[in-house]
């Protein structure tokens, strides 16, 4: 039985580091990891933005193949594919051990299938991850959307809604995603030259605090501010603002469907070139601030045998 796993580790910094095997627990399934993305969890994580343990496994996003389970679990599970995907208060790599890594255990309930079709496309990850766009759809539907942030995820999700409602973007920096955003047709400034108007909407896809709370200040009684699942800072600091209750507070869900998957892709096409799609965590680590997602492909060749590691 193989006794440690490589995978990426923080050790008051992010390094490839062997690791123990990780014990199966109650309710918890054991999988090989197949694929994991390297998102601005990561990168928080890495400039010391966002705390995590010392010995921790990094890894929020990422897709396993089920190869054991523990004694409570259903059976049928084992050889099903299933998606590890950021929630507010359950995040590989900060709140537990992540998908950085060969093989991990985590708790069922944290997990999303997916099919086997779909565990074999490599943009998979990012489709998942950005799933709970088509959430928002309904909520924008024929409004006033600000959409604070400008980079490829502020792309995607402007592609994906523009049609639907009156969109405006708002940035801090001289971003360079700014004139490939505005192409799209909608309004794109820098947030000081944000009207103080009314917006209904406001969808937050930044992790600067400044530039989210400095721009809500602006804004006269939103509907609703939309935080994504994966917006780790912002939520905090957003739930602070929003203690009145006046404007409602939206964490769209995740959308795991091939309606949705298809719509993203024609979206994400136009930044495919900013992922970078590599095969080993010594690479992974090296382009972690290079890429806007990094997906690797864990290699599936390694000397742990599936068939020889039930644990019962």
């Amino acid at each position: 039985m193989v006794s440690s796993v490589k995978g990426i580790v923080w050790y008051g910094g992010a390094a490839v580091a062997e690791v123990r095997r990780p014990p199966l627990k109650r309710g918890e399934v054991l999988g090989k990891v197949l694929a994991a993305s390297i998102t601005h969890i990561e990168r928080l994580v890495s400039l010391g933005l966002i705390p995590t343990e010392v010995g921790r496994v990094l890894g929020s996003v990422g897709l396993i193949k089920v190869i054991d389970i523990s004694s409570d679990l259903d059976s049928t599970l084992i050889g099903k594919y299933l998606l590890l995907l950021p929630r507010p208060s359950n995040i590989g790599g900060i709140n537990f051990d992540g998908v950085l890594t060969e093989v991990v255990s985590i708790p069922y309930k944290l997990l999303m299938p997916i099919s086997k079709y779909y565990a074999s496309v490599p943009e998979v990850l990012i489709y998942a991850e950005l799933s709970y766009i088509h959430e928002i759809v309904d909520h924008v539907k024929n409004k006033e959307v600000l959409v604070l942030g400008c980079g490829p995820t502020s792309y995607i999700t402007v592609k994906y809604i523009k049609d639907l409602c009156n969109v405006y973007v708002g940035y801090l920096h001289n971003q360079q995603m700014r004139s490939k955003i505005a192409e799209l047709g909608v309004y794109v400034a820098n947030y000081e030259n944000i009207s103080k108007g009314d917006y209904d909407i406001i969808i937050i896809l930044t992790a600067d605090t400044y530039l989210a709370l400095n721009i809500l200040k602006l804004i006269k009684n939103p509907e609703i501010i939309v935080v994504p699942p994966t917006n780790y800072r912002v939520l905090i600091n957003i739930t602070k603002f929003n203690h009145n209750n006046v404007v409602k507070l939206l964490i769209p869900n995740y959308v795991i469907s091939n309606h949705v998957f298809e719509s993203l892709s024609n979206a994400f096409r136009d930044v495919k070139n900013l992922t970078g799609f590599i095969n080993s965590f010594e690479e992974a680590l090296g382009s972690m601030f290079y890429f806007w997602r990094t997906v690797l492909h864990i290699n599936t060749s390694t000397a742990y045998a599936e068939s020889s590691q039930h644990s019962g």
